[in-house]
């Protein structure tokens, strides 16, 4: 039997790897016995590569020093594979120190391991077979990717004629790094302390990951920017990720080890991170002003635009022509302030300085030092006489305007302007802009997109299934008035008047208990059926504080899993609200919920506004709608089921409210390009799944009795 996986995709491999100036070597000759390059198995560094690179780059070093650099390398003494390997990237891109003399007496000196800004004076290697000694058992990755005798990459290559030959590779590769079952202790550690990447591959798919993703973690890289390359998608992957000066960008500003939910998480970029920070460099450096300097990134909610303003960062801290500018991010809500001032200091290896007051921010902005600057637009105010104030009139300032849409071409936007007069702006946002705003007066043109549509197909986010259940429920067009009549009929005509001044006629339906209660016996059928037994949990999105309260009191009193009301509060509320306000730690209840089923049973959020922009739970795949939400709010709320999870193929927006009367209008303001696939209607999957279900019964027509399971096995037994 021909070794399909050998020529067709580890040989094409390696051959794309030379073509990109990559030397090549069977690994077999790598064994002990046959070289010198290692003396046992258990080693994983190529020593005299390694050694000789460190004195290529560092010619100054002293022997001893040389010594002493190569033996902290390769000997790394942390608790923890994830420990050892970040350990040593802080040592790879943040570089190490030694003492030495070099003329002007005894100090620290930086050593490099890799030059990362001359790609070329690096040596790079792939090998294949490289096998290296486990405590149990030895391992053999198909390719392994070295830079300066380091192994940097792990590629596992399967045959595409195999069954799941993506799953195989990525439990592969998780086995070999002693991910799949620790206890086991069947893999080689040692090899991942070094690792920033591993690859599995097919040839027509291939995926990148890292020592802590999951399976729904590992993605394809579409796109080769800056090459412009067609072919299979190991070709494109290779191409994109290992291209000598992508690989070490990539290594150097493209990494974060992210704290999220008590765990730590090593993120490598995905292809439109990339791509955008890039193209956002070049646009800096190559406009003629401020206003084609800037420009705006529309990367779809899921897709990691958080992360891809931290990347940006990064790459401008290092970059010879910008590294001196200041930095000055800017939202317009506390809760993404706090999401964004915390990710930074996570990952960005500088302090970061929030401004919580506008004296504070002022004094920030006015400083002329290229620090990193986090505040929100509410704080940039006019003088005590109220008359807009100039802060910095510094060329050598970025503004990176998070949620750009919201608040920038306001008279808040207005006074930041003022403000800094000479920066560049660089906005970021979740949803399209409005066609009105295409060509955008505040920052140009878009930068790069990174669409709805994109996301679901590459798998960063999952598909939203939409379904209408309102036909006894919705408050649009006639049917309002049908259901005021049904809720208040009993009612003086007085009486029907107080509550029509006092709430008005919508408002008065939305919050009728005997509505609620409908709704609510039918949101637990669905829950019940469809969302708890994958254990996967819910969002219910009120038109009001009260009704809220409502929904939570109409759940308990069916029996219904524990929910929680998560609402702002009022100076004047009474009794009602603050049984649900004070003392209520928020904060605590959204950690709850983010936790799984069998960790915390908190099941169902009860939510107006709150959590509706910005909240990330994975865990949450339903929202059940019971409000007007239209545009921007829309997407950015549906977005809320859209994250990726273990077993989660869809997230669903069910409608109680009779959005689909409106749905066009709700999303009018945008190109139908620029929301395509936003959300997908059950009624059109259930075509495809008719048809599907057809194709499946065509393989039993000899079978009489299709409920009789051994007829239908025996007759699959050919294929």
């Amino acid at each position: 039997m021909p070794n399909n996986e050998y020529t067709d995709v580890e040989l094409p491999a390696i051959q794309l790897f030379q073509s990109l100036g990559y030397t090549y070597i069977d690994g077999t000759t790598l064994a002990p016995e046959l070289t010198d390059e290692r003396n046992s198995m258990r080693e994983v560094i190529l020593g005299k590569r390694l050694t000789n690179a460190l004195k290529k780059i560092n010619p100054w070093i002293s022997p001893e020093n040389l010594r002493k650099v190569v033996r902290d390398v390769t000997i790394i003494n942390k608790a923890s594979m994830l420990e050892a390997n970040q350990h040593f990237y802080e040592m790879l891109v943040k570089y190490t120190s030694v003492d030495q003399d070099l003329g002007k007496g005894r100090k620290g000196q930086t050593v490099k391991l890799i030059d990362f800004d001359n790609p070329e004076n690096n040596e790079f290697l792939v090998v294949n077979q490289f096998k290296v000694q486990g405590p149990k058992q030895n391992i053999i990755p198909d390719l392994v990717v070295f830079v300066n005798g380091i192994p940097l990459a792990v590629i596992e290559c399967k045959s595409p004629y195999i069954t799941n030959p993506m799953s195989c590779g990525i439990d592969q590769l998780q086995r070999y790094c002693n991910r799949r079952k620790p206890e086991d202790n069947e893999g080689a550690e040692r090899l991942f302390w070094y690792n920033q990447i591993m690859v599995s591959t097919y040839r027509d798919l291939a995926k990148l990951g890292t020592i802590t993703s999951r399976p729904e973690h590992f993605l394809e890289w579409k796109d080769p920017y800056p090459a412009k390359v067609e072919g299979k998608s190991q070709d494109i992957l290779i191409h994109g990720v290992f291209r000598k000066e992508n690989f070490l960008q990539q290594i150097r500003n493209f990494i974060v080890f992210e704290a999220t939910d008590g765990k730590v998480l090593k993120k490598y970029c995905r292809y439109q991170q990339y791509r955008a920070v890039l193209k956002t460099i070049e646009r800096i450096k190559s406009g003629d002003n401020r206003k084609t300097k800037g420009g705006i990134i529309w990367h779809t909610q899921g897709s990691g635009k958080s992360l891809t303003m931290v990347f940006l960062a990064s790459a401008i801290r290092r970059d010879p022509d910008l590294y001196d500018y200041k930095l000055v991010f800017v939202t317009d809500r506390t809760n993404l302030d706090e999401q964004l001032s915390n990710t930074f200091r996570r990952c960005q290896d500088e302090e970061v300085y929030r401004a919580t007051d506008v004296r504070t921010m002022k004094d920030y902005l006015r400083r002329d030092s290229s620090d990193l600057v986090t505040c929100m637009v509410q704080k940039f105010r006019g003088d005590e006489d109220g008359k807009p104030e100039r802060l910095n009139e510094s060329e050598r300032i970025i503004i990176m305007a998070d949620e750009a849409h919201r608040s920038q071409t306001s008279s808040l936007g207005m006074l930041l302007n003022y403000g800094l007069p000479n920066a560049i702006k660089i906005g970021f946002t979740g949803t399209p802009l409005i066609k009105s705003q295409k060509t955008s007066k505040e920052f140009g043109s878009y930068i790069d997109t990174y669409k709805i549509d994109e996301a679901v197909r590459d798998g960063a986010t999952v598909q939203i299934i939409y379904q209408g259940r309102d036909a006894q429920t919705k408050v649009t067009g006639d049917s309002l008035d049908k259901l005021f009549a049904k809720y208040f009929s009993h009612l003086s005509k007085e009486e029907i008047a107080e509550i029509t001044k006092r709430f008005g006629k919508e408002s008065a339906v939305l919050e009728a208990p005997k509505r609620v209660e409908m709704v609510c016996f039918d949101i637990l059928d669905h829950y019940r059926s469809h969302i708890q037994p994958d254990g996967f949990k819910a969002m219910i999105v009120c038109p009001s504080r009260r009704s809220a309260i409502i929904y939570h009191e109409k759940l308990k009193e069916l029996g219904a899993p524990e929910s929680a009301v998560v609402i702002s509060s009022s100076h004047n509320d009474g009794a009602f609200y603050t049984k649900y306000t004070e003392g209520v730690n928020s904060k605590e209840l959204v950690q709850r919920f983010k936790k799984p089923m069998s960790e915390d049973g908190l099941s169902i959020l009860i939510v107006k506004d709150m959590l509706l922009t910005g909240f990330d739970a994975p865990i949450c795949q339903v929202m059940y709608l019971d409000r007007k939400l239209r545009e921007h709010t829309l997407l950015q709320a549906i977005a809320r089921v859209n994250r990726t999870a273990p077993a989660k193929k869809r997230g669903f927006i069910v409608d109680y409210y009779g959005l689909s009367d409106y749905l066009v209008e709700a999303l009018e303001m945008f190109s139908k390009e620029d929301i395509e696939g936003a959300l997908k209607p059950l009624k059109e999957e259930i075509p495809k799944l008719e048809s599907r279900h057809a194709r499946c019964l065509s393989f039993f027509e000899s079978v009489a009795d299709k409920t009789d399971m051994d007829e239908c096995v025996t007759a699959l037994e050919d294929e």
